[in-house]
């Protein structure tokens, strides 16, 4: 444990040993070291000032609690990938930051829903490995906030001004009306990812939220409620899994938040 990251080969050779005492404690050391780095990275991180926050950076180390190896760089090339295959069902030209809102939105969900077959976790939602994006990307399955915000990861890197929106129960994310191109109407268009990508209209929204002014639930979401929301749900379900020792981790996360 003194040694750290250069005693990682051979705690990883250990884990193959034929002495499950041996097994137990290399696996014992190399997890308490790799909480530990992830502990500091998240504490630095969360230090920082709302506006410096990398929602995808976020994502990252939030994935680590559930695989201490996943990469940031490999996480930021598949939505690379995803957002080159959008890419390619738009015109060339306008640039999609300038294209009809409800053309790139349709073609947001083509690539996700239809193309990459991004569903909701529906048989298996407590499972932990929905609130990482690693898994999720992996899979194609996850919680609403999880695909909204890789929906919202591919936007952006289109130049589309799409944001989560918290609304109670269901996480769901819109075109932000407010940055809408000239010479199209200036209105919000929701969708939700956990339902395959769909469009939502404010009678949707009425009946999903009844009670609730749909102006009220359309304010947009910002990283640091968006991933204490993810770090919430992670919690949960490691508890309701029986991982106990992982709930506390993603806990303190979720507090140093």
């Amino acid at each position: 444990m003194e040694l750290g990251r250069e005693a990682g080969p051979a705690l990883r050779t250990a884990l193959r040993s034929p002495s499950a005492e041996v097994r137990r404690r290399a696996a014992f050391i190399l997890r308490t070291g790799q909480w530990r780095r992830l502990r500091s990275e998240f504490s630095d991180f969360a230090a920082q000032p709302d506006h410096r926050l990398d929602m995808e950076e976020g994502m990252w180390l939030v994935a680590r609690i559930v695989d201490p190896d996943v990469e940031l760089a490999d996480l930021r090339r598949q939505l690379d990938a995803l957002a080159q295959r959008g890419r390619a069902r738009l015109p060339d030209d306008p640039p999609p930051r300038r294209l009809d809102p409800r053309l790139a939105m349709r073609a947001l969900r083509a690539t996700l829903f239809e193309d990459a077959r991004f569903a909701g976790a529906v048989n298996a939602y407590v499972d932990p490995r929905n609130s990482s994006l690693a898994a999720v990307l992996k899979r194609q399955r996850g919680l609403p906030i999880m695909l909204s915000h890789v929906v919202i990861a591919v936007g952006r890197r289109l130049g589309l001004p799409v944001r989560g929106i918290a609304t109670p129960g269901r996480y769901l994310l819109k075109y932000d009306g407010a940055r809408t191109p000239a010479g199209f109407p200036a209105e919000d268009i929701v969708m939700d990812a956990f339902d395959g990508g769909k469009i939502l209209t404010a009678d949707d929204l009425a009946a999903m939220f009844p009670g609730r002014g749909v102006e009220e639930m359309l304010a947009g979401d910002s990283e640091r409620p968006a991933l204490r929301r993810i770090l919430n749900n992670l919690v949960v379900h490691l508890e309701q899994t029986g991982d106990g020792e992982t709930a506390a981790l993603a806990a303190d996360f979720q507090a140093m938040l």
